[in-house]
C-alpha cells in the first residue's frame, strides 16, 4: 500500500475572500452545511483560514484515509465540534475543540475516514487546515510508475 498526504489550507487566498457555498480545492470537497451562511477566508494571527457560520462546514476527503489532522477553532464561548465520518456514513468520533479562543490541533487515527464536519463556533468558527493521509492499493513503485 502506498500512502499519500493531502493538505487543505487557505494560505493562497487574500484576507476577506468570499467563497461559494461549496467548492473543490486540492481534492477536498468543502460545503457549507447551511448555504445561506457565508464562507469567507480570513486572516488570523498566524494563518489564513475558512470562517464558517454556526451550522458548520463539511469537508470530504480526496479518498478514504486512515489519519487526519484538523486545525480549527471557535472564539468567545462557542467551541467548534469536529465529527469524523467513515465511508459507510457512520460517525467515527465527535469532539469539542477547547479552548475556544485559539486554534486547536485535533488528530484522529481510524479506518476509512471519508469526511469531517465542523459545527458551532458562533459566527466565528474557523478551519485553518486539514491534513489527510490516504492509502492507495499497490506499492509506492507501482503508483509512481503510473500503475
Amino acid at each position: 500500500m502506498a500512502a499519500f498526504m493531502f493538505q487543505l489550507n487557505f494560505g493562497l487566498f487574500p484576507h476577506s475572500t468570499p467563497m461559494p457555498a461549496w467548492f473543490d480545492l486540492g481534492g477536498f470537497r468543502v460545503e457549507a452545511m447551511d448555504s445561506t451562511e457565508p464562507l469567507t477566508v480570513i486572516g488570523t494571527t498566524n494563518a489564513m483560514g475558512l470562517q464558517f457560520g454556526p451550522s458548520g462546514v463539511k469537508v470530504g476527503l480526496p479518498a478514504a484515509g486512515h489519519q487526519i489532522r484538523v486545525t480549527a477553532g471557535g472564539f468567545g464561548d462557542a467551541p467548534v465540534t469536529v465529527t469524523a465520518w467513515n465511508v459507510s456514513d457512520n460517525v467515527i468520533k465527535t469532539e469539542q475543540l477547547l479552548p475556544t479562543n485559539a486554534p486547536v490541533v485535533w488528530n484522529l487515527y481510524a479506518r476509512d475516514i471519508s469526511r469531517v464536519e465542523l459545527t458551532g463556533g458562533g459566527n466565528e468558527g474557523i478551519l485553518l487546515e486539514i491534513v489527510a493521509i490516504v492509502d492507495f492499493g499497490g506499492t509506492t513503485d507501482q503508483v509512481d510508475a503510473g500503475s
